[in-house]
């Protein structure tokens, strides 16, 4: 119970929450409309490449995608079908770790420069 009441750690300490509308859950994505859902999932921090990223609340690693290619973005699908789409949002999104929060929660890491090799699917992490 307690850790569904306490509240999330900025997973960038040193920078504030993004204000900027297209940096923000829901802004529209026009550009890749054709084949994503066309609508931005997350937010954006804008940081220095290489800037550390912590985990937002205890948990568990769910999946790491380690060796993104810009090739990927020209092997996009059609979106025709929404797991057409889902498989195009994680090609865009490049390098990333999925967490499973003890909450319940998933917290998607994504456009990271590099993950530590010590991040593995089941890898217990916390905040």
């Amino acid at each position: 119970l307690a850790a569904r009441q306490t509240k999330f750690a900025l997973p960038i300490p040193e920078s504030p929450l993004p204000t900027k509308a297209t940096f923000l859950p829901n802004s529209p994505r026009p550009f890749r409309s054709e084949t994503t859902d066309g609508v931005h999932h997350g937010w954006d921090f804008y940081v220095n490449e290489g800037t550390p990223v912590r985990a937002i609340e205890d948990g568990t690693i769910m999946h790491v995608k380690r060796d993104f290619s810009w090739d990927e973005m020209n092997h996009l699908h059609t979106g025709d079908s929404e797991l057409e789409q889902q498989e195009n949002l994680d090609i865009y999104r490049g390098n990333t770790v999925y967490l499973k929060t003890l909450s319940g929660h998933v917290a998607i890491y994504a456009h990271l420069s590099d993950i530590p090799s010590d991040i593995q699917v089941g890898t217990k992490v916390s905040r």
